[in-house]
């Protein structure tokens, strides 16, 4: 029947459906009934304010299922009504409520009970059950689909019973007090529950009844490892629990000490309150009770660091904090083996508890339970038996101790060992333990190995793949000592820097950073290292400032949880300033203050040395420069050079420092300024910044390099009486030193054995030349030097000009006896240097002439980076030989000139090429004519201005019978001069030259001396040099090695003995000993005394006697 309905039913509403659908609400009834009631009767009211409702369909579910719908009745205005239900395989019920007999149904407006839900309940006491409808379809009277809203209801079944906690406010290591009650509508003879607080920060330490309970017992026990404490009331005198509400036990908890502030939930769990005769009642709530921890383990930062002496700030860096230590661990496995310890084995039989692990082939003494690893139990080789504890919380500790009992005695080559991780994945073996033949108790710092905030201990048994014995332990400890936080040094990354200085040598730091390297250099200020060792989050970290260090300390910043450092910059110099930080947790509680630190920023003056450049020999300044705040009254540097190739001369004022009493000191390697203004009159050097001084300085040496400018020690004064002493930081400087080469040439030439020619010797310098050097070395010793004679186009007037010829060695010496008219920058043809051919040397011979020692100083007796251009010379007459000659033109910008190329020829000559170099290269080749015996050459195309290497090439031939024997022109070449022109000659050398017969063979060609435009005006006919007294000068240079240049003047003629002397007065050497005329005389000596022999180094003694007078001076021959 039911079926038949339902389908005619939803086939009325599906053919309807599109008419308006309107609201339809219905709701469960909450209804209460005595326990163990066989028909309990739920209503259902129906709300349908807008329209008419002609049918309802809905499930019915109970929950928890204690009672099943046995019927359904209509009652009320809905009394002609059908109802019909059914059982659904879930559970529930579906209920059907249709219009059978009044076509309108339900009219509008209807909010009223129309369905009555029976359940049987025999066989319930006490319940509380929720009733709910799903799955609702409602239709208007033509079957139309409505739309509807279900409301749930409850049914109460008995008597139930309401049990909550209430709530109270504790501090750590306090005991606070909970009341449960208990709201029961009948009679209740016990009661039992479980606590569980969240988080884990009260320990139950008592219970004790109420007045409501009184004649009632009541304890409690922990369950759950602990996890819980269940508390249990009953009556011994069967006494019950009236109906009623109120307070029914009281529980007393202490808060561990490592508790945070924060709310502690003590939820109720497992309840069973029963009645009278052991019937259990329902319960319909258990409210939790709250222990509010309040102020809480609360610790402070630790490790407040400032920086001090900075330059207006203040660092400040600490540590948040570490958190609680744990508590002692204590396992004597009395109670079994603890569920948080792990075992693993490789073997049959690894860990085990035990009170007697004696086996046949390994006996161990009476202990009380313990754990034991045994080989023989395993029965197999090569176990590895781990027994580890669970994670240790070692954050807050200083050190872990472990200690247990043991008894291993390593029979059969077994092992045991500790090892501990972080992760309880990755162990390092710290302890090995020794063999003992009884129960011993080992004792473990762990404290090393400690490198996080987890702890994990390895028990290791180890029978090393053998069939070994095994080791027993009991009574495990692990101890933690109270905090004790070391002072750390380092709250920051090092900068590239600061690494840097770890592992730099010291000279190289102090040559870097003389001044020292300011703290913010070598540390990363912008990202300190923050610890992770705090088990909670800070929110935040006020910091606090005073300026007594005791009182009136005033917030002046928060900073977030994750930042641990600060800089103050709202400072003044010279100010004393007093710093405390503390930590703010996240119910908004604040720590105690850290430790008070202080610091004084105070003014670092910023020292700055500035670059400079030149070449060896000549000065630059140096700009050494101050940025200062305070008024200023004494300067010293000390300035370091690397390498030491510097000379300080001088140091001049700036603007700045105007009236100031400057000195300089160049010793040991360095170069030191002091300065005073007011001492000297002056004004105080006034706060700005820029250059204070500048230091002259002039490079030595041989090689283009960079110098590093290091300040090794800076000392400033204030104005204060007595002055203060200021910090200061240095920034480098640099100097590049340059070479310019200064170049020395003899030209080839040609001589007959037994003759005298001559060579032309020319200067190629970029820089004032006072003294020239020269040891021309000859190979083979077929050429002796017998003097120079000077040219007139360079100014000698004042020069001293001697030669020596020892050995294959000729030594030419020029001097410049006033130091004040030296060879100026240029291309300089000196002179015509004398050479013999030694009679009896082969003809046809090449001989070559190169440089030993060569020395061109400058005005400070310096030597000049010099060379020496090697030279060649022909013994006999060469087949062919090329030289310059009828020069015309004077060297005048614009100008035009000419000159011829001559030819002497023992051989017939068929092609002729050379290259001929102008220095300097003030002259351009404009045409080229063949002159003489070439007359009918021919020129080659080639011949020609070579712009590019600065020189003029010819190439020229004669094949219809070559160029006769003889001598004189072959070709006239005519020049323009250019218009620059600043040196006042021109030399005309021959670079490259060769030469072929009529054949095209190659023959013989060498060059002969040079060609010279010159502009005459520029020549010196200067009178010679007479001095007005007899004098004899310090000779040079001095110490020496070989050779010394001695100068002396004499005021009339007469007779002159210059001789050397050693320190025991015995003459060595005469170097002088005849009439001379009056005018300044230069000589050398070499060092050897008069037989030749070389004389040892040390202090000699030169004397001049010479018109009535003797003079004597000192030098010192080195070896």
């Amino acid at each position: 029947m039911f079926k038949k309905l339902n389908k005619a039913f939803l086939f009325v509403a599906f053919a309807l459906s599109l008419i308006k659908a309107q609201d339809v609400s219905i709701a469960v009834g909450d209804t209460a009934f005595a326990g163990y009631t066989d028909d309990i009767v739920v209503p259902i009211t129906i709300s349908n304010p807008n329209g008419n409702v002609g049918g309802v369909q809905f499930d019915v579910s109970v929950s928890p299922a204690m009672v099943m719908l046995s019927g359904v009745s209509t009652i009320g205005v809905a009394s002609e009504f059908s109802a019909d239900y059914n059982m659904l395989s879930d559970g529930s019920s579906r209920v059907v409520f249709y219009n059978a007999g009044d076509p309108n149904g339900l009219n509008a407006g209807t909010s009223s009970r129309v369905i009555n839900l029976h359940f049987g309940g025999a066989d319930v006491l006490s319940a509380v059950l929720e009733i709910k409808l799903n799955n609702v379809v409602a239709s208007d009277a033509s079957g139309n689909l409505l739309t509807s809203v279900s409301i749930a209801g409850d049914l109460t079944i008995g008597d139930v019973v309401y049990l909550s906690g209430s709530t109270a406010t504790a501090d750590v290591e306090e005991t606070v007090d909970i009341d449960f009650s208990v709201i029961n509508t009948g009679s209740v003879g016990g009661i039992q529950f479980d606590i569980k607080d969240a988080p884990n920060y009260l320990n139950l330490v008592s219970v004790a009844t109420t007045d409501r309970t009184a004649g009632f017992s009541s304890d409690f026990n922990d369950v759950n490892d602990g996890a819980n404490s269940r508390i249990i009331m009953y009556s011994p005198e069967n006494v019950n629990l009236e109906p009623g509400s109120g307070p029914v036990v009281t529980a007393t908890f202490e808060v561990i000490n490592t508790a945070y502030a924060d709310s502690v939930s003590l939820f109720i769990e497992n309840v069973m309150v029963t009645d009278g005769i052991g019937g259990t009642y329902w319960i319909a709530s258990a409210d939790s009770g709250t222990v509010i921890v309040y102020p809480g383990y609360i610790e402070e930062p630790s490790n407040l660091q400032a920086l001090d002496g900075q330059d207006a700030y203040v660092n400040l860096t600490w540590d948040p904090p570490s958190g609680p230590i744990p508590d002692n661990i204590v396992e004597d496995f009395e109670a079994g083996i603890p569920e948080d310890w792990t075992l693993t084995t490789n073997s049959a039989q690894g860990w085990y508890l035990t009170t007697d692990c004696t086996s046949e082939w390994w006996t161990v003494p009476a202990h009380t339970n313990y754990m034991c690893s045994n080989d023989d139990q395993a029965n197999d080789d090569g176990s590895v038996d781990y027994l580890v504890t669970p994670s240790l919380n070692v954050s807050g500790a200083a050190s872990v101790i472990l200690s247990f009992d043991s008894y291993f005695d390593g029979a059969y080559g077994h092992g045991a060992s500790i090892s501990v991780s972080e992760n309880g994945v990755d162990f390092t073996e710290v302890y090995v333990l020794a063999a003992a033949t009884e129960w011993v108790t080992e004792t473990v710092d762990l404290s090393p190995f400690i490198t996080g905030d987890n702890l994990f201990i390895l028990f290791h048994s180890n029978d090393n793949a053998a069939w070994a014995s095994g080791w027993a332990i009991d009574d495990v400890s692990i101890s933690f000592e109270t905090r004790d936080i070391p002072q750390r040094l380092v709250h920051y990354n090092l900068t590239d820097i600061g690494e840097w200085v770890l592992t730099a040598p010291k000279e190289d730091v102090m040559h870097s950073y003389g001044g020292g390297i300011p703290f913010s250099h070598r540390i990363d200020l912008e990202n300190p290292i923050v610890s992770n060792t705090r088990p909670v989050d800070i929110d935040a970290y006020k910091v606090y400032k005073s300026l007594n260090g005791i009182t009136d300390f005033e917030e002046i910043v928060e900073v977030e949880g994750s930042v641990t450092s600060y800089r103050d910059d709202n400072v003044v110099n010279n100010t004393s300033y007093y710093y405390y930080v503390t930590a703010i947790y996240p119910d908004g509680s604040e720590s105690v203050p850290t430790n008070i630190v202080s610091a004084t920023p105070v003014e670092w003056i910023e020292c700055s040395i500035g670059d400079g450049a030149s070449l060896v020999g000549l000065t630059d300044t140096i700009d050494i420069s101050v940025n200062n705040e305070s008024l200023l009254g004494g300067l010293f540097f000390e300035i370091e050079d690397f390498p030491d190739v510097l000379v300080g001369e001088s140091v001049l004022t700036t603007d700045r420092t105007d009236g100031w009493s400057l000195s300089i000191l160049d010793d040991n390697g360095k170069i030191s300024i002091a300065g005073f203004g007011p001492l000297a009159g002056a004004d105080p050097l006034q706060p700005g910044d820029g250059p204070v001084c500048r230091v002259v300085v002039r490079p030595q040496g041989d090689q283009a390099l960079t110098v590093s400018l290091t300040m090794t020690d800076v000392q400033i004064q204030d104005t204060s009486n007595p002055p203060v002493q200021l910090n200061w930081t240095a920034e480098l400087g640099s100097y590049e030193v340059g070479i310019e080469t200064q170049y020395v040439m003899l030209v080839d030439g040609h001589g007959e054995p037994g003759s005298q020619m001559t060579s032309p010797l020319c200067l190629i310098n970029t820089q004032p030349v006072y003294g020239i050097q020269v040891d021309f070395v000859v190979n083979p010793p077929f050429i002796s030097g017998s003097g120079i004679e000077t040219t007139d186009l360079v100014d000698f007037s004042t020069w001293s000009v001697s030669s020596q010829q020892l050995g294959n060695v000729f030594t030419l010496l020029l001097f410049d006896n006033t130091l004040s008219n030296p060879i100026q920058p240029g291309s300089w043809y000196l002179g015509e240097v004398l050479l013999d051919v030694l009679p009896g040397s082969p003809e046809e011979f090449m001989v070559d002439i190169e440089y030993g020692e060569m020395i061109l100083s400058d005005a400070y007796n310096q030597p000049l980076v010099s060379a020496g251009l090697p030279s060649e010379v022909y013994i006999g007459a060469p087949p062919a030989s090329y030289s310059i000659h009828n020069v015309e033109g004077l060297l005048t910008p614009g100008g035009q000139g000419s000159f011829e190329v001559h030819l002497t020829n023992t051989e017939i000559v068929g092609t002729m090429s050379f290259e001929i170099e102008d220095l300097p290269n003030y002259l351009t080749v404009t045409s080229v004519e063949a002159v003489g015996r070439f007359e009918n050459g021919i020129i080659d195309g080639s011949t020609g201005e070579n712009v590019d290497e600065g020189y003029f090439y010819f190439l020229g031939y004669d094949f219809t019978g070559g160029i006769p024997v003889g001598d004189g022109p072959v070709i006239k070449i005519n020049v323009q001069m250019g218009q620059n022109i600043q040196n006042p000659n021109v030399q005309l050398l021959f670079h490259e030259v060769s030469a072929g017969d009529a054949g095209a063979n190659s023959i013989t060609a060498i060059s002969q001396g040079l060609g010279l435009f010159a502009d005459v005006n520029l020549s010196s006919t200067t009178d010679a040099y007479v001095p007005a007294e007899f004098q004899l000068h310090d000779n040079f240079p001095n110490p020496f090695n070989p050779s010394t240049v001695i100068t002396y003047d004499l005021a009339v003629d007469g007779f002159v003995d210059l001789s050397i002397y050693n320190v025991v007065g015995k003459k060595v050497k005469t170097i002088v000993n005849q009439n001379e005329t009056a005018g300044r005389k230069i000589t050398a000596w070499y060092g050897r005394d008069d037989a030749g022999n070389t004389l040892s180094a040390g202090m000699y003694f030169y004397r001049l006697t010479a018109g009535g007078k003797v003079f004597t001076k000192k030098m010192v021959l080195m070896k």
